[in-house]
């Protein structure tokens, strides 16, 4: 098991994360959530394009935390390839299990990729 995390801001855009460190979801509650969005650049302006190609996969995971509120997270399970929309991935996942609400807008976003694939 392989691990990758690094901090985005959370954005309650619901669509995309079209924004440079930016991540969110298609909805607003952790449990309804089918689709993640992420930017291929971190908070900190890293570039994760590859690491995203190779740790976002079908059948591994990725766990979000509220940098400074634990009891805001959760973890699923990717279930197809990231697709890329040029600035930014969205990812088909399933929800395993989480606590408490997605974080407000612009909270910093602890994201960990969890390669189970490896």
């Amino acid at each position: 098991m392989v691990n990758y995390s690094d901090f985005w801001m959370w954005t309650t855009n619901t669509t995309d994360a079209s924004q440079s460190g930016r991540v969110g979801a298609n909805t607003g509650s952790w449990a309804a959530v089918t689709t993640i969005n992420l930017n291929k650049l971190t908070k900190s302006g890293v570039d994760v394009t590859n690491l995203i190609n190779q740790k976002a996969q079908a059948g591994d995971d990725i766990y979000l935390q509220d940098k400074d509120d634990a009891s805001k997270w959760a973890r699923y399970h990717i279930t197809a390839a990231p697709v890329d929309h040029g600035s930014w991935y969205s990812l088909t996942v399933s929800y395993m299990n989480g606590g408490g609400t997605p974080p407000n807008n612009n909270a910093d976003t602890d994201v960990t990729f969890i390669d189970l694939v490896a």
